[in-house]
Formats: structure tokens, sequence, C-alpha cells
């Protein structure tokens, strides 16, 4: 029955977090008029900086999961010590992988606001 409870509480705490995770998210129905263009002004540099920001947002999508793994494999390890060392070898190297992510968002930030003359940040 522990069993039972345990799976009903995760459910319950999994569908109470995502439907409030969702709820945050602007679905951006305002801007339909705009069409289907997206953020494309035709300015190339504009066209790569959205690129790059969507491709260092899903790499951090990436590391949170690869942290949730580790932490995953930490509390199913029971008393092995092996599963507890892969799993706090897979969070460090989520935590470097963050840190290595927020430097490179900074770094291409910076360089496409020098490129296009910007002098504050998006």
């Amino acid at each position: 029955m522990n069993a039972l409870k345990r799976y009903a509480y995760i459910t319950i705490g999994t569908l109470a977090t995502a439907r409030m995770t969702l709820a945050e998210i602007e679905p951006g129905l305002d801007r339909i008029d705009d069409g289907l263009k997206g953020p494309n002004t035709g300015d190339p540099i504009t066209t790569i900086q959205s690129f790059i920001k969507g491709l260092l947002t899903l790499l951090g999508l990436v590391m949170v999961a690869m942290a949730l793994w580790g932490g995953w494999k930490i509390l199913t390890s029971g008393s092995e010590d092996e599963g507890k060392e892969a799993g706090k070898k897979i969070i460090i190297n989520a935590i470097i992988g963050v840190v290595v992510i927020f430097f490179a968002w900074t770094i291409t930030n910076l360089v496409f606001n020098i490129l296009s003359g910007d002098t504050i940040s998006n």
C-alpha cells in the first residue's frame, strides 16, 4: 500500500507542478496578427542571435534533465556506493554545463550587441 500512496503522491505533485509551470507560459496569441514570420526581420544578425538563444535554451533544459537524472540515480541507489557516485558525477557535470551555457549566453549577447550597435541587452 505504501508504494501505491507514493506513486499517487508523485503523480499529483508532477501534475500540479506541470500545471503551474504551463500557466506561466505566454503563448503570444496577441501577436497572431504578425503572421508566421517569426523573429526574422531580414537582418542576419537577428536571425543568428535568435537561433543561438534557442539552442542555448534547449541545452539548458538538457542540463536540468541531467541533474534530475543524477538525483534519481542517487535516490534509487539505496546503499550502493557506485550508484551514488554515478549520480554525483552526473549532477556535477550538469552544474558545470549550466555554468558553461550561462557564460556562452553572456558572451553571445555581448558579441551580438556589439555587432548590432545596441547598448541595451535584450
